[in-house]
C-alpha cells in the first residue's frame, strides 16, 4: 500500500459522528425536559388540591365508608405525587467532551424512561385511585330509596374520566417511544 492509497483510505473512512446536529438535539432535549418539569408541577399542584379536598370531605363525611374512600384518594395521592418524584423526573446530562452519538441516545433512553412511566399510568396513577373513588362511590350510593341516577351519572363520568386519562398516556407513551425510535435511526 502506498501513501495515495493511505490517503484515499483516510478521506473515505466514515465519520463516527451521526448525521444530527448537536445543538439541535441539545435544543429538543432541554424542551422535553422543561415539558417534563411542567408536567411534574401540575401533577403536584393538583395533588395539593385532591388532598385538601378529600381530606376535607373525610373529616365531614357523613358515613365512615365515605371517610374511608376519602381517605383513600388522599394516600393515593401522596403515593402518586411521590412515585412521580422519584420517576417521573428527567435529565439528560451534558459533558461537555461527549459525543453527539452518545448525547442523542441518552436523550433517546430519556424518552423510553418517560414512556414508560405513562405506559404503566394505569398501575401506579389510576390503580390506587380507583380503589379510593370506588370506596367513596359504594358510600355515597342511595339507599334509603333516593334516585340512582345522579349518582350512577357521577359513577360514569369518573369511569369516563379515568378511562380518558389511561387512553391519553397510552398514546403518549407510544409517541414518545416512536421518537426514542426515530432518534436511534437517525444514529445508523
Amino acid at each position: 500500500m502506498n501513501d495515495l492509497d493511505l490517503k484515499a483510505l483516510w478521506q473515505g473512512a466514515e465519520d463516527d459522528e451521526p448525521p444530527v446536529d448537536f445543538e439541535e438535539m441539545q435544543s429538543r432535549a432541554s424542551a422535553f425536559e422543561r415539558k417534563v418539569r411542567r408536567r411534574n408541577a401540575l401533577e403536584w399542584l393538583a395533588s395539593v388540591f385532591v388532598i385538601l379536598s378529600f381530606g376535607r370531605d373525610a373529616v365531614y363525611a357523613e358515613t365512615s365508608v365515605e371517610m374511608v374512600g376519602n381517605w383513600l384518594v388522599v394516600g393515593a395521592t401522596i403515593g402518586v405525587a411521590v412515585y412521580l418524584y422519584l420517576k417521573g423526573r428527567v435529565t439528560v446530562e451534558v459533558d461537555p467532551g461527549q459525543d453527539t452519538r452518545t448525547y442523542v441516545e441518552a436523550h433517546a433512553n430519556a424518552l423510553d424512561e418517560q414512556s414508560r412511566l405513562l405506559a404503566t399510568v394505569p398501575l401506579w396513577y389510576l390503580g390506587p385511585l380507583s380503589v379510593g373513588m370506588g370506596v367513596l362511590m359504594l358510600g355515597r350510593m342511595p339507599i334509603d330509596g333516593r334516585p340512582m341516577g345522579g349518582w350512577l351519572g357521577v359513577v360514569g363520568l369518573v369511569i369516563i374520566t379515568f378511562l380518558g386519562i389511561a387512553w391519553l398516556n397510552r398514546r403518549g407513551a407510544r409517541t414518545l417511544r416512536d421518537e426514542a425510535t426515530s432518534l436511534r435511526a437517525e444514529l445508523d
